[in-house]
């Protein structure tokens, strides 16, 4: 059996039958072979797990399943979706016969009651020996009340055969290590599989301060051309003590053809500045004039103001006023949407990671923080050129307000570094 990093990362096993598409950037793999015969269905305490099908290659096992609830379907219920984050081994699943204790996962759409899934799963030890997979408790929605806890197990258990055996099984081992900015990256190997590619690396963060992932991992080959990577498992990573470690994992599409080297890029990263500001935001007579306790749907008004932070200027572009449809429900909300569409020196966002915002009016009122997100433009290169903030409070809008007061605790710095490797694919 190869050595192999044991990581356990964040599973979005979706265990509520609900309405909602698979996560944006997802990245199915390609199979090099499926095994054939392996439909299995197992109901336990009126829940029915099906296995569909598995692929398989040297470096990841792929199940295809399927959860159906005996009563509700996405006409019942409504999102939230109860997640596992992370599934934990001998808790939620249980796995015999794999070499890894890696577990992932991925939806789909629901479809009535069913929910289809499908998990990310180390590669088999002996394809000759049996392998089993347990899936230990599921989370079930009932139309009018809270989720429940179902306890199985439903257990699927099966021989690969040859399909598991995969013609490209390469390790290449890498032990570099690059630091900036306080920032720490080794990687340690890259695992080349006829269905994807795997870095294995350790990050340490040397900085006491919060730390965002605005950039993931990037292949870039020597015509030019790059594809980024997936996965990390970030998670809660980014926010402790100096010295701070963890293992992640990216996955990236099989190399092309003949590729003698290429070059690992990671980052950006946002580091948090404690930097406690208030940006005055004065909203124009359309506004002004909305009744918005009143609306039927979410309307959008343009702004445009800036705001000078720490030597940049960054653009409230606009404001949204209405009923927004959330996970849980229908709030009537206040939500902002601020860019930086210049990164240059100084690079700054406006929200820190772990920062707190809130939001209140020149009349007197508060309005509670519901929800808040970056999105980053990358350039043709896949460097950060903006960042675009995205705030939702609770609403609605009073009467009478004529300018809204946004405090946050931290800004944030963009930090570029480079995290650069590079590494040659031997023949």
């Amino acid at each position: 059996m190869k050595n192999r990093i044991v990581l356990i990362s964040g599973l979005l096993v979706v265990l509520l039958l609900a309405c909602a598409g698979p996560a944006e950037g997802e990245v199915v793999p390609t199979p090099i072979a499926s095994k054939s015969g392996l439909e299995q269905t197992v109901t336990v305490n009126g829940i029915t797990v099906r296995l569909i099908k598995a692929t398989f290659s040297s470096n990841e096992t792929h199940l295809w399943l399927e959860l159906e609830h005996p009563t509700c379907t996405i006409e019942d219920i409504t999102p939230p979706i109860s997640l596992f984050v992370p599934m934990q081994l001998e808790r939620d699943i249980a796995l015999q016969g794999f070499e890894d204790a890696e577990v992932r996962g991925e939806r789909n759409m629901a479809d009535g009651n069913i929910e289809p899934i499908q998990l990310s799963l180390g590669p088999v030890a002996d394809s000759q020996q049996l392998v089993v997979v347990e899936i230990l408790r599921l989370w079930a929605r009932q139309p009018n009340g809270p989720a429940q806890l179902v306890e199985g197990p439903w257990r699927f258990e099966f021989t690969p055969g040859k399909a598991a055996i995969d013609p490209l099984d390469k390790e290449i081992v890498v032990n570099q290590s690059v630091e900036h900015d306080g920032i720490k990256i080794d990687v340690e190997r890259i695992h080349l599989s006829s269905s994807k590619v795997k870095v294995y690396c350790e990050m340490t963060l040397n900085l006491s301060e919060c730390v965002g992932q605005t950039g993931s991992a990037t292949f870039i080959y020597p015509d030019g051309t790059f594809v980024g990577g997936e996965g990390g498992g970030w998670g809660e990573f980014g926010c402790g003590p100096a010295g701070r470690q963890k293992s992640l994992v990216f996955d990236f599409p099989p190399l092309p053809e003949g590729v003698p080297t290429l070059t690992l890029k990671f980052g950006e990263f946002s580091k948090a500045e404690p930097s406690p500001y208030t940006a005055v935001i004065p909203l124009p007579d359309e506004v002004r004039a909305v009744d918005a306790a009143s609306l039927k749907e979410l309307l959008r008004f343009p702004l445009g103001d800036t705001i000078s932070l720490a030597g940049a200027e960054l653009r409230v572009d606009y404001v949204e006023l209405g009923p927004y449809r959330g996970s849980r429900e229908e709030v009537n909300v206040v939500a902002l949407k601020i860019e930086n569409a210049n990164l240059g020196e100084p690079s700054v966002v406006f929200l820190g990671p772990g920062s707190h915002p809130s939001l209140s009016d020149d009349v007197g009122n508060t309005y509670a923080a519901t929800w808040s997100g970056e999105k980053h433009r990358q350039s043709e290169s896949r460097e950060i050129e903006a960042v675009e903030t995205y705030l939702r409070f609770v609403g609605p809008l009073q009467p009478g307000v004529t300018e809204l007061r946004l405090t946050a605790d931290s800004i944030a710095r963009i930090l570029k570094g480079p995290w650069k490797f590079e590494v040659a694919i031997p023949k």
